[in-house]
C-alpha cells in the first residue's frame, strides 16, 4: 500500500462474515521514543521524518518514553525530538531554510490498540491518545541486552 501523508480518503464496505484464518499477522516495525521532555521543535523533528512516520507536530509537548513516530527499521529508536537550532551571528545564504513536514499520523484509541505492542502503554488523555513506553532508556538496554546474553547461553 501507499502512504498518503494524510492526503487520502477511504470507503468500505462490510462483505460478509468468513471462517476464522488465525493470529492478524502484525507489522513489527520499531518505533521512535523521546529522550527528552519538553516542546517538539521543526528542527529536529525535520532529520526524524526520513527515519519514520511521526506521530507528533512542532511545538507538541513531549516526555521521555512517549513514542513520537514509527521507526522504518525493526528496531526502536531512541530521539530528541526538543533539539533546538544553534543560534549564531554567522548568516549564510540557503541556511535558514524553512522545514517542511508531513502531516502527523493522528491515531485514535481503537489503532492505537491494534498499534500497541507488548512493551508499551496506551495513555488516554482529553487532549490527546498517545503511546508511551514501560521502562526508560536505561532499561530498556538493560533487558535487551540481558535477553541477547540469554540468547547466547
Amino acid at each position: 500500500t501507499q502512504d498518503t501523508r494524510g492526503d487520502g480518503i477511504i470507503h468500505s464496505m462490510f462483505d460478509g462474515y468468513i471462517p476464522y484464518k488465525g493470529a492478524i499477522e502484525r507489522n513489527e516495525k520499531g518505533a521512535l521514543i523521546s529522550l527528552e521532555s519538553g516542546k517538539a521543535t521543526a528542527h529536529a523533528l525535520g532529520p526524524l521524518e526520513a527515519r519514520g512516520r511521526l506521530f507528533i507536530e512542532p511545538g507538541e509537548l513531549v516526555y521521555p518514553g512517549m513514542v513520537i513516530g514509527e521507526s522504518a527499521r525493526g528496531s526502536d529508536l531512541d530521539v530528541n525530538p526538543c533539539k533546538e537550532k544553534e543560534l549564531t551571528n554567522v548568516r549564510a545564504a540557503g541556511k535558514d531554510d524553512k522545514v517542511k513536514l508531513a502531516p502527523p499520523v493522528r491515531m485514535s484509541i481503537e489503532q492505537c490498540i491494534t498499534y500497541v505492542r507488548e512493551d508499551e502503554l496506551i495513555e488516554i488523555t482529553p487532549k490527546r491518545v498517545s503511546i508511551r513506553k514501560m521502562h526508560d532508556a536505561k532499561e530498556r538496554k538493560r533487558r535487551a541486552r540481558d535477553a541477547k546474553n540469554a540468547k547466547n547461553r
